[in-house]
């Protein structure tokens, strides 16, 4: 139940780390020290769906992954670039060649770069703004794909807002709180859709703030998340341990698998095999990574449909046995230490809630040899892996392995996977 309540929190952590990743990366590729250079953060491809970056005077360096609404109004860099191409330094130093267009109900500039050949320049400024026709309704409905990949452009409503930017078009806004170093998180609703917008100051050697990143994610799947929390807060707590008790048992039932079944079967995506708990054949001694891949697989089957875990198997389906793991406790080597130690460092990663109430764990024997089954049900509301300070993370079953998701992947699966409305 505890894990109930602090389901949101894990949730936003998760984003926060997510996030903070992405900021990471952006400002090594910036690589601000005590000016502007970005000649590398131009050519440079980063694996972040949304960001923008703005000057500490409030000019647009980028913008990526265009998201109406979150920019305040703009003014373009000079009104003559509506009249014929014109050549511009922004404040970043960069020379743009710039052209714009007045439209009927908005303005497109268009800009570029490349300045070896101004006739060349100026042209292909010309041709692009054209595509963009007479018209706001026009305008809005051309696609990045139908410019060129050296152009880039922004949309101006007749008032400055941006109705639609890609790229680094110069343009100057007013910083609003997020953008000018008041505020690092806060969400907003555009819409109908929420947004986590997160914010990292661009800082000089000398500790001088020259900008900011601030990248937008969309949260409306992780809020749906967040009603399974409130759906199962009304829920009284008789019922729930009724139905959890009565779902165990039918569920342990239906998933029952012998170990002469699992080694004809083979890892699937509900079987796997661990050579040991602890024990590590490799290097000849006890190896606490092992007890996270151990941890990581019982979440994954937790997260998914259930399963079963034999450890004492190797990946060949030979069996190994657990007499290599009793003998690494130091008293009372054999399975009641074993069972103990195992329930154990589950419960300080994923709480002793979700020990007691989706493992059962048995000790077959084959060909002289015990093995540990571990049989895991489908849990009733996501289960994460605390992996240190401010690090919670979702594991779930990918075909016969385990692995990670992010915290977009986490809460979309989490909506979909416990039925969250």
């Amino acid at each position: 139940m505890a894990q109930l309540v602090f389901v949101p929190q894990q949730i936003k952590k998760a984003q926060l780390t997510q996030l903070s990743g992405w900021a990471n990366l952006i400002l090594k590729e910036v690589a601000y020290t005590n000016g502007w250079d970005l000649k590398g953060y131009r050519n440079a491809s980063m694996a972040v769906p949304q960001w923008f970056i703005i000057t500490t005077n409030g000019m647009i360096v980028d913008v990526e992954g265009f998201v109406p609404g979150i920019l305040p109004p703009a003014v373009v860099p000079a009104n003559f670039i509506f009249s014929a191409p014109q050549t511009v330094t922004s404040d970043t130093g960069e020379r743009w060649r710039l052209y714009g267009r007045m439209l009927d109900g908005c303005e497109v500039i268009t800009g570029t770069l490349e300045l070896d050949d101004l006739n060349s320049a100026d042209s292909k400024l010309a041709s692009n703004a054209a595509k963009f026709g007479s018209t706001i309704g026009e305008a809005l409905k051309v696609g990045s794909r139908a410019i060129n990949w050296d152009v880039d452009y922004a949309v101006l409503g007749k008032s400055g807002e941006i109705l639609y930017a890609a790229g680094a078009i110069p343009l100057r806004i007013s910083p609003t709180s997020v953008l000018d170093g008041g505020l690092s998180e806060t969400t907003l609703v555009l819409q109908g859709r929420t947004f986590l917008l997160y914010a990292r100051d661009i800082l000089g050697a000398d500790g001088k703030r020259a900008g900011r990143v601030v990248i937008p994610m969309d949260i409306t799947g992780e809020n749906r998340a967040v009603r399974l929390v409130k759906w199962f807060n009304l829920v009284t707590l008789g019922l729930f341990f009724c139905a959890t008790a009565i779902t165990f048992t039918v569920s342990m039932v239906r998933r029952r698998i012998s170990l002469a079944e699992a080694i004809s079967n083979g890892e699937t995506d509900t079987i796997e095999f661990k050579s040991s708990l602890r024990w590590d054949y490799m290097l000849k001694r006890p190896n606490s990574q092992l007890e996270q891949a151990v941890i990581k697989t019982i979440t994954g089957f937790m997260n998914g449909e259930g399963g079963n875990l034999y450890i004492g198997v190797a990946d060949d389906k030979s069996i190994l046995g657990l007499q290599a793991d009793y003998d690494t406790f130091s008293r009372n080597k054999g399975r009641d230490t074993f069972e103990r130690h195992l329930r154990e460092i589950l419960a300080n990663r994923i709480g002793k809630d979700r020990v007691n109430m989706n493992l059962l764990i048995d000790f077959p024997a084959r060909a002289g040899q015990e093995v540990c089954h571990v049989r895991v049900t489908r849990a009733k509301q996501p289960v994460f892996i605390d992996e240190g300070p401010d690090k919670l993370t979702f594991y779930c079953r990918d075909g016969n392995a385990t692995r990670a998701f992010n915290a977009r992947e986490a809460a979309h699966y989490v909506a979909r996977h416990f039925k969250v409305a």
